[in-house]
């Protein structure tokens, strides 16, 4: 049982080590080159709606031949295809419209921060801290809904900036969780 807490555990370290280190990369390519790396996820998110476009256009004969509805298939293989062909296709049009959606996602969930922060949580501390966060949503989700082009590069950097943080953070915790499994490696050896 020991043995398998401790496989576990260093399987979880290589797994935060990984992540974070990806993350950091992505963070440093995010700031150098904003342009670029929205460009690529845009591109790349197109190729998997196709993707799945193309898993959905599979799963209606599937249907078919077990005599199941194919509406829902047939409607999301339209939507998979057609979006995955526009952000391939245009990807500028793509990216405000990508920003205005994630914009009004941003803008909702700062709102649910809000209510939490002031509804939900009795600690001051966390009070304050799930307020703040749902303001900077709320105002970051307004920028992005109406000014989508000038947000692009801006929110990238950030993004990077960001994952370039939390990166670094998790490589300082894979470490430390790197410590405990010697420590507790030890404590099992005796």
């Amino acid at each position: 049982m020991l043995k398998q807490i401790r496989q576990y555990i260093e399987n979880l370290w290589l797994s935060i080590l990984a992540i974070s280190i990806s993350m950091a990369v992505f963070g440093v390519i995010a700031v150098i080159a904003p342009d670029w790396t929205i460009t690529a996820i845009i591109q790349i998110l197109a190729v998997i709606l196709l993707f799945f476009g193309c898993i959905s256009f599979v799963q209606i004969f599937s249907n078919l031949k077990q005599e199941r509805s194919v509406a829902g298939a047939v409607i999301s293989t339209l939507i998979f295809i057609a979006t995955g062909l526009t952000l391939l296709l245009s990807p500028g049009f793509s990216l405000d419209l990508v920003l205005t959606v994630i914009g009004v996602v941003v803008l909702l969930r700062g709102v649910i921060d809000i209510v939490v922060g002031l509804g939900v949580q009795k600690d001051e501390a966390d009070k304050i801290t799930w307020s703040l966060s749902g303001f900077l949503g709320i105002v970051a989700g307004i920028l992005m809904i109406t000014k989508p082009g000038l947000t692009s590069a801006v929110l990238m950097m950030i993004l990077g900036v960001y994952a370039l943080l939390t990166g670094v953070t998790g490589i300082f915790y894979a470490t430390k969780v790197r410590n405990s499994i010697d420590k507790f490696s030890e404590a099992i050896d005796k």
